[in-house]
C-alpha cells in the first residue's frame, strides 16, 4: 500500500531501512485538546513549512510518536522550557493510540528521548485510534 506522500518522500530517495510494518503498538503524540484539530496528525512539512531542513529529509514526512507518556511529555516540556510559545506550534496535550498493522511503517530503534517515526499509509486516518489523555502546556 502506497504511504500518505509518497511522492514527496520518493522525490528524497529515501532508505527504509530501519522501518518496518508496525503491529500493534502503544504510542503517544503531541496534540490539542480537541482530537479533531487539523494539525494534530500531519508530519512537520505540513505544519511547520517554513522548517527547510524537514523538506531536505524524507523523515520530515512522517509523523513524531514516542513510546511512552512520560518520554513525551518530558520532550515537549524540554523543547519549550525557553520557548513557552513552543505549544503553540507542537500541541498542548498528549494523546495515546494503537498502531496496528497495515497502518504503515514504523521505526524500529527509538533514540534517546523514546522517539521513533512512522510512516503513514495513504487513506489512513488515525484520529479514531487515539485518545487525549493529558495537558502538558498552554497556548
Amino acid at each position: 500500500m502506497p504511504l500518505k506522500y509518497q511522492a514527496e518522500i520518493n522525490a528524497l530517495n529515501p532508505s527504509f531501512e530501519g522501518y518496518s510494518e508496525v503491529e500493534n503498538k502503544v504510542a503517544f503524540r503531541w496534540t490539542f485538546e480537541d482530537i479533531n484539530h487539523p494539525s494534530n496528525f500531519l508530519p512537520v512539512t505540513k505544519t511547520n513549512p517554513s522548517y527547510k531542513k524537514a523538506f531536505e529529509i524524507f523523515t520530515g514526512w512522517a509523523l513524531s510518536f514516542f513510546e511512552t507518556q512520560d518520554q513525551s511529555k518530558a520532550r515537549l516540556k524540554n523543547l519549550s522550557e525557553d520557548k513557552p510559545r513552543m505549544y503553540r506550534k507542537l500541541g498542548t496535550h498528549i494523546a495515546q493510540g494503537l498502531l496496528q498493522k497495515n497502518q504503515g511503517l514504523c521505526e524500529l530503534q527509538c533514540d534517546a528521548h523514546g522517539h521513533f517515526n512512522f510512516f503513514e499509509n495513504d487513506g489512513l486516518d488515525l484520529i479514531p485510534h487515539f485518545k487525549v489523555i493529558e495537558q502538558v502546556g498552554t497556548l
